[in-house]
């Protein structure tokens, strides 16, 4: 965290995560700060670290990605319900939506997309945005 002056404060090392591999930053919990999303290569998960409102967070909470070697994750509101959702992609070319329980957590990875083991695609990028016009946000 910044201090103001052009410096850091020394920074904390956050336990629970396996080999973290894309972070993301929103308001999973919708209390106004800032929470950190990792998508944890190791062992097949996302985590949630809720923002304490003064800089810090808040131990780990993880939840289960199902099977893939997940490689990239963007955050939104996939079902139009004003929580922020997480969608993953793996290295196979699948990509799975978490969508948030409404308590700031996050369900079970339903897979909405795949390649089939496809030889040229794989999921090491993952983007969202308004680009087919038909007014709503696309992954």
């Amino acid at each position: 965290m910044g201090v103001g002056d052009g410096t850091f404060v020394v920074g904390t090392n956050y336990g629970g995560l396996s080999y973290p591999r894309a972070v993301v930053v929103g308001d999973f919990d919708r209390d106004g700060w800032g929470d950190v999303g990792v998508l944890n290569s190791g062992n097949g998960t996302v985590s949630l670290l809720m923002g304490n409102g003064d800089g810090t967070l808040r131990g780990a909470v993880s939840y289960g990605l199902g099977s893939g070697d997940p490689y990239q994750m963007v955050v939104g509101d996939w079902n139009g319900d004003g929580w922020l959702d997480v969608a993953v992609a793996d290295y196979w070319g699948s990509v799975r939506v978490m969508l948030n329980d409404g308590a700031g957590g996050m369900g079970g990875g339903e897979s909405v997309w795949g390649c089939g083991g496809s030889d040229w695609v794989s999921g090491w990028g993952l983007g969202w945005g308004w680009w087919g016009g038909f007014g709503e946000w696309e992954l």
